[in-house]
């Protein structure tokens, strides 16, 4: 009996002590992959970055639809509005996965941003800019393609960069969390069949 008893702690032990030294990892990891100095979260910034993205999308369907009094008859605008209304789409899943540290929720969100989304707002920018030119063809942000396109662009493609990099960290994150939660339940398994034994 004594015997048996010996062999169920031993199991327990082996099977408490990887979940203990992962649970320190990946304390240490959440220490280590914080925003600004460690003061922000991942799930913080996941959510910052998200609604003011679901914002820009929703200002981008308002002047996409406002170019034109009749702009259902332009392909290119409906196409762009298509565009916009599908970006909703994984913008919402991407809160839900953000909220319950789902890391498959959140890369449809970071794929539609890369393509959909630079699709749509490179699209609206030269709708702006061609306005501006009708309202405007005398300004001094006019003088030089280099003002009004090539600079923007490119600092466009370094903010595409970094939202590309962020959302990379937020998804390691998510993944982390998602192992964190599951240890949380093994642990408690393991409590329970640790009581078990005392009793």
């Amino acid at each position: 009996m004594r015997q048996k008893g010996s062999y169920h702690w031993c199991v327990t032990i082996s099977i408490a002590l990887p979940i203990l030294w992962l649970q320190k990892d990946i304390d240490v990891y959440e220490k280590e992959n914080r925003f600004c100095y460690g003061y922000l979260s991942p799930t913080y910034v996941a959510n910052a970055i998200i609604i003011a993205l679901i914002q820009e999308i929703t200002l981008g369907l308002i002047l996409a639809i406002r170019v034109e009094n009749d702009w259902w008859m332009h392909p290119q605008l409906v196409v762009l509005v298509f565009c916009r209304l599908l970006q909703y789409i994984p913008a919402f899943l991407a809160l839900l996965g953000n909220y319950i540290h789902r890391a498959s929720l959140l890369i449809p969100f970071m794929m539609s941003q890369i393509s959909l989304g630079s699709y749509a707002d490179l699209q609206t920018y030269m709708q702006v800019i061609s306005r501006f030119q009708k309202s405007n063809p005398d300004s001094i942000l006019l003088i030089t393609p280099l003002l009004y396109m090539v600079l923007p662009i490119l600092l466009y493609a370094m903010l595409l960069v970094l939202f590309i990099y962020v959302m990379y960290e937020i998804i390691r994150y998510a993944n982390i969390a998602n192992v964190k939660e599951s240890n949380g339940d093994m642990r408690r398994n393991t409590d329970t069949q640790i009581e078990s034994l005392i009793v």
